[in-house]
């Protein structure tokens, strides 16, 4: 799945289309001197001992990796199957880890092409077409918590340059 949901420019590959090396079932034509971008790639699935089984891209049509600061856990679902994350056992699994996380000042991120829902605990929220600007987070306190709310700015934002 990871050699259909991603951009490679180096390719060049666009999103959501099938990378023209990548013998579906049999795994990349060109592995050996394939982009720096593949090389780097983790997929979460085999990283964490821990993610279950049903997590396998090629069952769930969904790539679970981090971003690059560790903060969000960025959830790539195939845009063909745009609503399988709210199917079980996923949904039960990343409102968990969305519990476990925000403990932490952590989250969870479901991507649908440029389309993006945060996962919370108490509550998804629909981003909308995020694309390639930033998400920000604020947080304040209520007598029940932590309480998140989101910004979708653009990256020239002032704003930006404290974080996500």
């Amino acid at each position: 799945m990871c050699c259909k949901l991603f951009e490679i420019p180096a390719i060049p590959k666009a999103e959501n289309v099938w990378c023209p090396n990548c013998a579906i079932g049999a795994g990349c034509a060109i592995y050996d001197s394939r982009p720096q971008a593949c090389r780097d790639f983790f997929c979460h699935y085999r990283l964490d001992a821990a993610v279950p089984e049903h997590w396998k891209p090629s069952r769930s049509h969904i790539v679970l990796r981090s971003d690059a600061s560790g903060v969000r856990i960025l959830v790539h679902v195939d845009h063909q199957r745009p609503h399988i994350w709210r199917e079980m056992p996923y949904y039960r699994d990343l409102k968990a880890w969305a519990a476990n996380r925000i403990q932490a000042d952590k989250q969870v991120h479901v991507r649908i092409g440029p389309r993006v829902v945060v996962i919370l605990p108490d509550r998804d929220v629909d981003l909308g077409d995020v694309g390639n600007r930033l998400i920000l987070t604020r947080k304040t306190w209520s007598p029940q918590g932590p309480k998140l709310e989101f910004e979708v700015v653009e990256r020239d934002d002032p704003r930006a340059a404290r974080g996500p």
